[in-house]
């Protein structure tokens, strides 16, 4: 169920998202809008269905992490906050958590849970409010544990029913799913995961007037808040840090045999401004790994042939490559996801693939597919002897080197305003976006690639009109021109075209070592 139904809903909703973004007729738009909420509505209920199934075989693990209980709080005021004012409801939160407090537990589970009691209380309330209460509390057995209220001023639930409103299947009245929609599991599923986190929830209701469910959910707090990257940081200081923006120019290699998930996917990859290469099956995968490298591996699961765990770990173990795979799966049960990182996968995305869990993924992994990009021009260099374009030597930063310089602290000051943090996170990101400029540039001259080299010269292009640096956009202009026509630019050109870039990487670094220190 979870492979068969995800995957055609996977082409469905992959496609829409993608024409979503290219139609301007706003009627059109409007249409495609709706058919995209009607396959969110789809794989909601889908979720549901598959979240029962595995409760009901034991299968669903809880993932324990440290957290903060704001980042729960978060993104259900986010969510929920436009849809009651929609509804003409109010939306209330009355947080006594402590903020600072670190709690262990498993977020995504004990945020699901709010949601589907939210869901539920927007569902059913057509006038006055919803109230949320969270504060710190203890267990019957003297545990910590956290309290959390969802009150509304809903039609409530006939005193006969609440006794039978957590089982499976039952909605408070007959007429329930005819008006309202659903399929009767939400709350069965709610107090299930409630048990498996060892809580507790009750529910109270006078009908016409509203409901309030109370849960309960025993959480350890840690003293040490040694959470990872910027989970370290409260939500408030996450905004305000130097997120790097997402690489462009990557070369992907998709694995994927069905031929619409296939294309979405790889019009996903091009519209990010990457370039995408499909391999039917896990086979074919290798067999290009063999003659090419990439900077990136999207590996399907069920393929014929060859599957996607058997491919990555011919890959890890036998090819020795150590390129990011992105595991790409419609089974949403833990053991596949875990048999797939045994295998060598770095990281799991889910069917229907979304595109911003795909962008947060290459944002999570970066560091290790620019190093893979390095690591691999090194090696090219070293075993083809490419000798025909170079790097040049880094020149000293003298008086005339910055006026070659065309990044100018004026023009850059124009894009981010006067904000240090803001300049530093431009400036960096420049330089790194030329390196790999660089190195794509100089791998696609000795292959003769002119569609990547044109590609690499409009990226520079659009990249040098942000500070107006005129003689970068005339060379690089010159070389996608050349190379749009399918010729080769000459070498001398690509040449220059490497030397600027390299003297404004230079006067980059040295003004983002100046604001750095500031």
């Amino acid at each position: 169920m979870s492979h068969e139904l995800r995957t055609p809903l996977n082409g469905i909703l992959g496609m829409a998202q993608i024409i979503e973004s290219n139609i301007k007729d706003k009627e059109q738009h409007k249409q495609i809008k709706m058919l995209l909420e009607s396959g969110d509505h789809l794989l909601f209920l889908l979720n549901e269905i598959l979240d029962f199934s595995k409760i009901e075989q034991n299968k669903l693990e809880l993932n324990h992490a440290s957290f903060y209980f704001v980042d729960i709080i978060e993104p259900i005021t986010n969510t929920y906050l436009s849809v009651c004012e929609n509804k003409g409801l109010q939306f209330i939160i009355d947080n006594k958590i402590n903020n600072e407090t670190v709690f262990i537990g498993d977020k995504p589970r004990i945020r699901q849970i709010i949601f589907n009691l939210i869901s539920n209380a927007v569902k059913f309330t057509h006038e006055g409010s919803i109230t949320l209460n969270f504060s710190h509390t203890l267990t019957g057995k003297g545990e910590q544990a956290v309290q959390i209220k969802i009150k509304d001023t809903g039609v409530g639930i006939r005193e006969n029913r609440l006794k039978h409103i957590f089982e499976p299947y039952i909605q408070a009245e007959a007429s329930t799913t005819r008006q309202y929609g659903g399929t009767g599991l939400g709350l069965a599923i709610v107090k299930q995961l409630t048990d498996i986190m060892r809580g507790y929830i009750s529910v109270s209701s006078s009908e016409g007037k509203g409901s309030c469910f109370t849960l309960v959910l025993p959480l350890d707090i840690t003293k040490s808040k040694q959470l990872k990257d910027n989970d370290a940081l409260l939500p408030s200081e996450q905004s305000k840090s130097t997120n790097p923006i997402p690489m462009a120019n990557l070369s992907i290699l998709i694995a994927e045999d069905n031929k619409i998930n296939a294309l979405v996917a790889q019009m996903f990859c091009q519209r990010l401004g990457h370039k995408a290469i499909i391999a039917e099956n896990g086979k074919v995968a290798i067999d290009k790994l063999k003659e090419t490298h990439f900077d990136l591996i999207i590996m399907d699961n069920h393929m014929p042939v060859m599957d996607g765990i058997l491919a990555t770990k011919i890959i890890r173990e036998k090819l020795k490559i150590s390129t990011v795979i992105f595991a790409y799966t419609a089974n949403v049960f833990q053991k596949a996801h875990d048999n797939f990182l045994k295998a060598g996968a770095n990281y799991v995305l889910t069917k229907p693939l979304q595109e911003n869990d795909f962008i947060g993924a290459i944002k999570q992994y970066q560091d290790a597919i620019i190093q893979q990009k390095r690591t691999s021009y090194s090696a090219q260099k070293k075993n083809r002897n490419i000798i025909e374009l170079r790097r040049p030597f880094k020149y000293p930063c003298s008086d005339n080197t910055l006026i070659k310089a065309e990044i100018k602290l004026t023009s850059i000051q124009d894009i981010c305003g006067t904000d240090s943090k803001f300049i530093c996170v431009f400036l960096q990101s420049f330089i790194d976006i030329s390196e790999e400029n660089i190195t794509e540039i100089i791998t696609a001259f000795e292959k003769k690639d002119t569609e990547s080299i044109r590609f690499n010269a409009h990226s520079i292009k659009g990249m040098a009109s942000n500070f107006s640096a005129s003689r970068l956009i005339k060379i690089a202009t010159s070389i996608e021109l050349c190379a749009k026509k399918k010729n080769m630019p000459k070498l001398e050109d690509v040449q220059q075209l490497i030397n600027l870039l390299e003297i404004n990487i230079q006067q980059a670094s040295r003004l983002l070592e100046k604001y750095e220190t500031q």
